[in-house]
């Protein structure tokens, strides 16, 4: 029982420079993931880099990132929609 070729594909390198991402860009590692579930249930920026542990300086360099951004974008129409279903 193999790898069958249609369940093997390239995945595309999104961004450019030391901000490259793979797959759609919505997929990150855990830190990225867990600032955008702290920017959500945060007051602020700066609590939200203390709930996900990083640094407010790094959190805001990725607000700049574009997947970044489209990602947090996406999880927050998520949350508005679930919240008037």
């Amino acid at each position: 029982m193999g790898i069958d070729a249609s369940e093997t594909e390239e995945v595309p390198v999104i961004g450019t420079g030391r901000h490259k991402m793979t797959g759609s860009g919505a997929k990150f590692g855990r830190e990225k993931e867990d600032a955008i579930a702290a920017l959500h249930s945060q007051r602020n920026v700066d609590e939200a880099a203390r709930a996900a542990s990083i640094g407010t300086r790094a959190l805001m360099r990725w607000l700049q990132i574009p997947e970044f951004q489209g990602s947090y974008r996406e999880a927050r129409r998520d949350a508005f929609a679930q919240s008037i279903a």
